[in-house]
């Protein structure tokens, strides 16, 4: 059987995160840049997408609401791999400041659902939204994958692969 810390959302999302960096260390930062001709966004784009949900959870673990949906585009992030790296190492050690008990916080959600209404607001966990950023990340991780092949990278065995199909796969 697993251990908590095993398990664990936070050490799972680090995870993630450390095989996002080690991707973005075998890719030049043209690759990391490029727009396809049937895309609008490259890896980079999804880079900041992802970093920016985890640093609006992170945000809200000190009573902010959470509202994934105000974030800044075209920043450094998205155009520079190295600030990517460096983000990503500093979104893995500050999710170290969160406790087993800091799973269970009760937070309060802002969610944009449609452009012609006020934002939803609702209420969750700190665990909650660690799992679903994590999922998000994994889902855009996949395009990332996709991304890179075409422009014929080697992407790792599973980059983007959600753990159910990996256990299933393996």
């Amino acid at each position: 059987m697993s251990s908590l810390k095993e398990t664990s959302p936070v050490t799972s999302l680090q995870t993630l995160l450390s095989q996002t960096r080690d991707l973005l260390s075998l890719i030049t930062d043209e690759q990391y840049t490029k727009c396809t001709a049937s895309t609008q966004s490259g890896t980079g784009s999804h880079i900041r997408h992802t970093l920016d949900h985890i640093q609006a959870l992170l945000a809200g673990r000190n009573g902010n609401p959470i509202d994934y949906d105000t974030r800044e585009r075209n920043t450094t992030v998205e155009r520079s791999r190295m600030s990517a790296i460096d983000a990503i190492d500093l979104l893995i050690k500050d999710l170290n400041s969160l406790s087993e008990q800091d799973l269970n916080k009760t937070v309060e959600l802002h969610l944009l659902l449609s452009p012609f209404h006020p934002r939803y607001r609702t209420t969750s966990t700190i665990g909650r939204e660690l799992a679903f950023v994590m999922h998000h990340a994994i889902h855009h991780n996949a395009i990332i994958a996709m991304l890179l092949r075409n422009l014929e990278v080697d992407i790792p065995d599973f980059f983007g692969f959600a753990p159910a199909t990996i256990e299933v796969l393996s």
